[in-house]
């Protein structure tokens, strides 16, 4: 309602006022006129003629008496940019949230197979499709791998590349920039939404929410690429990127079923353009809203976290909290560690001899030993019902069983992730984070308890502390604060500062130990959203690893000034040395 009133605002503005500017002033007048037609029941002739004489009066002022009576006014902006940015906008979002639904749906469905098929086959044991279901999935992946020539053979639509795809100038950049035309790149999208639906169909430890955004902003950058060709629509690179923040907008708010994080995570994620107008926030907020909408009419409208109750009093508890932040930052550093450490391990295993193709298929055996053969069914992915376990009975499980959960599930994800298996990070964090929580809860109340204080139950600190651990690994700290509070329905706002604290010393403490501790290796503490929430390919990571570990020449996870110029020396003075071998070689012929 709020956006539609502004659209509706600008339109009757651009009409009554000669579209006189754009910005925050202009929008403010109309606002106020707007006010006064409601609460006078509407505007008389003579208040019309006094502010047009005033207005023009104004001009007079700034333009000068040469200026003034050299002529008419300007002609009104036409505002149909507007309308066809709502319009691509609005299109982005009911798009993202009818894919993301079907995402879902696929998902779920491989889901009911595997069973049936256990059941059928008499393998249907407590842990039994655990052993054989992810390394279905692995399998699958792997087969697709092959048939396509590597993992490189669906690369191109993640993130990054999408990104550079906005950034280009030109239709042949951009085609150059991503590598691949558009209708090629909407067929890799699609084949990774169904990789991704194989993946965590069959329980393998990712989750739906990268998909999810990565969905959104493939819809944005085709329905770009068609407004601009069919409808002649303009704005360049700042339209681009706009409009690629709307997608990643749609593409949480479908996710998660959470329309107002999406808005901040697509601030965070992309950084959108400084000068944008107040049009292109109507119009994500619309895109949002449709794509939430979609996945509520397809897959209901419930709150994702269940038996939350925050108690009145948690921010009495704020040291407590702003401790557990500290920790979910230590457990993020070694999450973001592991995870790197991930890709360059199976670019051994490719040196050695095995093909890329087949390393799905060791990531998903991981995944069959650990969780299903190790007897920890709550490492595979299960949508929110493991993260719910974990919230609801967060005081029953033992200290041991949840360290064991946070170790495994680190490792099987970061496995994951490294050996092409398709997926998001965000449901792995809100896991890893909420069963830290809960074992933080779990030692701060019998402390508290051994003093005679009484503080919140397990379960609150589970939920913090799975917001704190996403807003770490992802770099998200705004989305973070605002998705728990959707999540959870708002249940109370009591919690919301022990939340913004554990939060925000949680990306403090991240950031903090990616920089100072080089015995981690973790090569950049700025590395920013968009990187962390890609899903890159392991063969992609490992060149950058390379061509990084080329620039570093003293090893220190940084390249200095010094370092760049020194390596960009060296390639002149190969260039020189190939230029001469050449030259002796055509002599000696």
């Amino acid at each position: 309602a709020a956006a539609t009133s502004v659209v509706a605002a600008r339109r009757l503005g651009a009409w009554r006022y000669g579209g006189e500017g754009r910005g925050p002033q202009w929008l403010g007048r109309a606002a106020a006129r707007a006010t006064s037609v409601i609460e006078k029941g509407g505007v008389t002739n003579s208040e019309v003629a006094v502010e047009d004489e005033g207005k023009d009066t104004r001009q007079a002022k700034e333009l000068g008496p040469d200026q003034a009576s050299s002529g008419a006014p300007e002609p009104p902006e036409d505002p149909a940019d507007e309308f066809q940015v709502l319009l691509v906008s609005s299109g982005i979002g009911l798009a993202t949230g009818v894919l993301v639904v079907l995402l879902n749906m696929g998902v779920h469905g491989i889901e009911d197979l595997c069973k049936q098929a256990g059941s059928s086959f008499g393998i249907g044991s407590q842990f039994g499709p655990l052993l054989w279901a992810p390394l279905l999935g692995g399998a699958l992946v792997s087969a697709v791998y092959l048939a396509v020539g590597g993992p490189s053979g669906v690369e191109g639509t993640a993130l990054p590349a999408i990104r550079n795809l906005a950034l280009a100038d030109s239709a042949a950049v951009r085609t150059a920039a991503c590598g691949l035309p558009a209708d090629e790149r909407a067929r890799r999208a699609l084949g990774r939404m169904g990789l991704a639906a194989t993946t965590l169909g069959t329980g393998n430890s990712l989750g739906p929410e990268g998909p999810s955004v990565e969905v959104g902003a493939n819809v944005a950058a085709f329905l770009g690429d068609f407004a601009s060709g069919s409808w002649g629509l303009q704005g360049g690179r700042d339209l681009r990127l706009s409009l690629l923040a709307t997608g990643c907008a749609a593409g949480v708010a479908a996710g998660f079923n959470a329309p107002i994080a999406g808005l901040f995570f697509a601030v965070e994620l992309i950084k959108p353009p400084n000068g944008e107008g107040e049009e292109i926030t109507v119009a994500r907020l619309l895109s949002a809203t449709f794509a939430a909408t979609a996945v509520q009419i397809g897959l209901g409208s419930s709150p994702a976290l269940k038996g939350i109750d925050f108690v009145d009093t948690a921010y009495l508890e704020l040291p407590l909290y702003m401790l557990l932040g500290a920790l979910c930052g230590v457990v993020s550093a070694v999450f973001a560690y592991v995870r790197d450490s991930a890709g360059p391990a199976f670019e051994v295993l490719r040196i050695a001899g095995v093909p890329r193709w087949v390393h799905p298929m060791i990531g998903s055996l991981l995944v069959a030993l650990l969780a299903g053969g190790g007897g920890f069914p709550e490492l595979t992915y299960q949508g929110f019902a493991n993260v719910n376990s974990v919230l609801l009975d967060a005081d029953k499980y033992s200290p041991m069983l949840l360290l064991e959960l946070i170790v495994g599930k680190i490792f099987l994800t970061a496995a994951c992730i490294g050996s092409g298996l398709v997926g998001g990070v965000f449901a792995p964090s809100l896991f890893i984070g909420a069963v830290g929580g809960a074992l933080y809860g779990q030692v701060a109340l019998a402390l508290t308890h051994a003093v005679g204080l009484t503080i919140s139950p397990a379960t609150d600190y589970a939920a913090v502390g799975g917001a704190a651990t996403l807003a770490a690994i992802c770099n998200v700290p705004l989305t973070a604060v605002v998705l728990l509070l959707e999540l959870t329905a708002g249940t109370t706002y009591a919690i919301c500062l022990p939340l913004i604290a554990a939060v925000s010393i949680s990306v403090y403490m991240e950031a903090f130990l990616r920089g100072r501790i080089a015995g981690l290796g973790l090569k950049d503490r700025k590395q920013d959203a968009l990187t962390r929430v890609s899903m890159l390919s392991p063969g992609a990571e490992a060149e950058a690893d390379r061509i990084f570990g080329l620039l570093d020449k003293n090893k220190d996870g940084s390249v200095s000034s010094q370092e760049f110029k020194e390596w960009f020396g060296s390639l002149g003075e190969r260039a020189r040395e190939l230029s001469r071998l050449s030259d002796e070689k055509k002599g000696s012929k």
